[in-house]
């Protein structure tokens, strides 16, 4: 077995265990928290080593393989993306963290419109409202369509930026 091999096999046991135990890294992406997980209904069930808790989903929530092996995703009962955990188990390199989604948030696309970028509203990670475009060449317009987009979600909901907020 190279060198090469190895490291990706590592790194595919290391994807095996995080589906079969049902582990959430310690480290939480911001803005979310231990807090928040736990406000999901995910229950902190102990510590299994220095990356990982050991814990128990809500019912029909699930740990899905990315195509990479070094990525998982929590999906709960409805289908719904929660969260995104990056595991790399490389003996040389060791690391993980959750990046919880929310329900609504803020993204750019170019590809609408060629020479233009469009600020959206996106709803469970799909384009939901298009807020604001610009060009490409139109540098300022990048902080006029973010701060249109978050007013806007302040106006509709409130706690958009709370990732445990709206997915029931």
């Amino acid at each position: 077995m190279s060198f090469a091999e190895l490291i990706k096999s590592q790194e595919l046991n290391g994807q095996l265990d995080v589906l079969s135990m049902k582990l959430i890294p310690r480290s939480v992406g911001y803005p979310a928290t231990q807090e928040t997980i736990e406000r999901m209904g995910i229950k902190i069930t102990g510590t299994l080593n220095d990356l990982f808790f050991t814990c128990e989903f809500p019912e029909g929530w699930k740990i899905v393989p990315s195509d990479g092996p070094m990525w998982t995703y929590l999906i709960d009962k409805s289908g719904n993306q929660r969260a995104s955990i990056f595991y790399k188990a490389a003996f040389y390199d060791t690391d993980a963290f959750i990046k919880v989604n929310s329900r609504y948030g803020i993204d750019m696309y170019h590809q609408f419109d060629p020479g233009t970028y469009s600020t959206v509203i996106t709803d469970k990670g799909e384009c939901s409202e298009i807020v604001h475009t610009r060009s490409v060449d139109d540098v300022e317009g990048y902080s006029v369509g973010f701060r249109m987009a978050c007013d806007r979600l302040d106006q509709m909901y409130l706690d958009w930026r709370d990732p445990s907020a709206y997915w029931e």
